[in-house]
């Protein structure tokens, strides 16, 4: 899956559900990430933020969360 093929950024009413899709995969990662940061478990952390940063995801983190966007 190539998370900057066109399909997951052109906002097409038919899209919605993917993107959705993509969204809460991405999100249960990050829930999984802040577990590992909370036990301090920084290698598990790294390797979640890794993996999505190869697949093309951005993550930026703040003050008690983190968000994500798609790599341009």
């Amino acid at each position: 899956m190539d998370p900057l093929d066109p399909t997951w950024t052109t906002g097409a009413r038919s899209d919605e559900a993917a993107i959705e899709a993509l969204g809460v995969l991405v999100d249960a990662l990050l829930a999984d990430r802040e577990t590992a940061r909370a036990a301090k478990d920084f290698q598990k952390a790294d390797e979640i933020r890794s993996a999505l940063t190869q697949a093309g995801i951005n993550i930026e983190d703040g003050a008690g969360h983190s968000r994500w966007t798609l790599a341009r």
